[in-house]
């Protein structure tokens, strides 16, 4: 796994690169999945506590050899207010979407979503 992460002054980019292999279930091989991602975030204002920005994150791979590969995107764009150190408030347009031939007869064969999500979020 690798998380580069920089930042030039209100921008800022946070990516993902992760591979993970090994057995699920009973299957008698091998499956491998890999994760990429990346976050484009531009903070705005003196105190940097408001920001616009993007997301990309996708997975893909088999849960098994030949098993038929299984992708899964999401692309979220918004912004967001850092109201205080601990609590955020923010908004963002979401598209997901699943595709492969494992899905097939599934309840995910042609799922996807989108919508708007408004999200506040407390940490310690």
């Amino acid at each position: 796994q690798v998380n580069p992460f920089v930042k030039w002054k209100g921008l800022e980019f946070f990516g993902i690169y992760e591979m993970t292999m090994g057995r699920q279930g009973s299957a008698t091989t091998d499956g491998q999945y890999t994760q990429l991602a990346g976050e484009l975030l531009y903070r705005i204002g003196q105190a940097e506590k408001f920001y616009l920005g993007g997301r990309y994150n996708t997975v893909f791979g088999e849960a098994f050899e030949d098993a038929g590969e299984t992708t899964i995107n999401r692309f979220n764009v918004g912004g967001g207010w850092f109201m205080t150190n601990n609590i955020m408030a923010k908004i963002e347009y979401v598209y997901q979407n699943y595709d492969g031939d494992p899905y097939i007869g599934s309840r995910f064969e042609n799922g996807e979503f989108s919508g708007v999500m408004f999200e506040a979020a407390i940490s310690f």
